[in-house]
């Protein structure tokens, strides 16, 4: 009985952690816990993906640097997962816009174009984030030279 109680608490201690973004969508600390981490499992990124479609976070502008920052080091640093990921988000097409902007010109978007290059799986979302990518480029190029 012991042994169950104890498997109980750590069960809701655990759901309640995955549940942090869903009962506070707009926390910095959730996304610098993300980036903090030491290993990022697919729930993790998924759950992130699919919470770039919550409109509660639109006009909070630092919330949304972070989140912009972050989706360019979680495509650079965990790539494979990632899109591996994207792949099963219904709808993709803020999450692609978002890597057609990136949010400042410190971002290193070519480097992670050719890691997303170098991935063999789900070649329809590759291309799309791809092509998002390719756009980010053209971007970041054009607003140095003002």
């Amino acid at each position: 009985m012991k042994y169950f109680s104890l498997v109980i608490v750590l069960l809701l201690i655990s759901c309640k952690a995955n549940n942090s973004i869903a009962q506070n969508p707009c926390s910095i600390d959730y996304l610098h816990k993300l980036e903090n981490a030491e290993k990022l499992n697919d729930r993790k990124i998924f759950l992130f993906l699919e919470n770039y479609n919550n409109t509660a976070c639109y006009n909070n502008v630092e919330y949304s640097q972070s989140k912009n920052e972050l989706l360019f080091l979680l495509l650079a640093n965990h790539t494979n997962q990632f899109l591996s990921q994207l792949e099963r988000i219904y709808n993709k097409a803020k999450i692609l816009d978002e890597l057609a902007s990136p949010v400042h010109d410190g971002i290193d978007v070519t480097s992670v174009l050719d890691k997303v290059k170098t991935y063999d799986k789900y070649p329809e979302t590759k291309q799309e984030v791809i092509v998002a990518l390719n756009t980010a480029k053209l971007k970041v190029r054009n607003t140095r030279f003002y």
